[in-house]
């Protein structure tokens, strides 16, 4: 398999940086992964796979607080 790891390396070096998400968005994808995750360490796991971790409070309603 070297040379499946291969091609994901030269495809992570060739992919342009992506534009920000808009911060409503980055809320709902939070939301939606609070509410589908097994537990609260899954979501933190599942978070930081997004690399939206540690930005707000998954559980926490956008607009409040």
């Amino acid at each position: 398999m070297p040379a499946t790891r291969r091609e994901l390396t030269t495809l992570g070096e060739s992919i342009e940086p992506a534009e920000p998400i808009a911060q409503s968005v980055q809320d709902r994808v939070r939301l939606l992964v609070a509410s589908r995750a097994r537990d609260p360490d899954d979501c933190q796991v599942l978070l930081e796979a997004l690399g939206l971790a540690g930005e707000s409070d998954p559980l926490a309603v956008p607009g409040e607080g």
